[in-house]
């Protein structure tokens, strides 16, 4: 009913948000990340390419996981 692009976009936010925040580093890891994500998805669309902001979006909130130890 909502579409495959929304409903891929809503359990990427499910799933960056369900992550263990304990200290105040992993809470702005997170903020970066869906930051990331909305920039990416942002430059997709503006640069004439909205087929591709999803998987943009997703690669920017991915583009962090590494850096957090909330993510490992």
């Amino acid at each position: 009913m909502i579409g495959r692009s929304a409903l891929h976009r809503w359990l990427t936010l499910v799933l960056v948000s369900g992550m263990p925040m304990t200290t105040g580093i992993d809470r702005e890891m997170v903020l970066s990340a869906l930051e990331r994500g909305r920039f990416c998805e942002l430059l997709a669309v503006n640069s004439g390419r909205a087929g591709a902001a999803p998987s943009l979006f997703l690669t920017g909130v991915l583009s962090t996981f590494d850096a957090s130890s909330g993510f490992r």
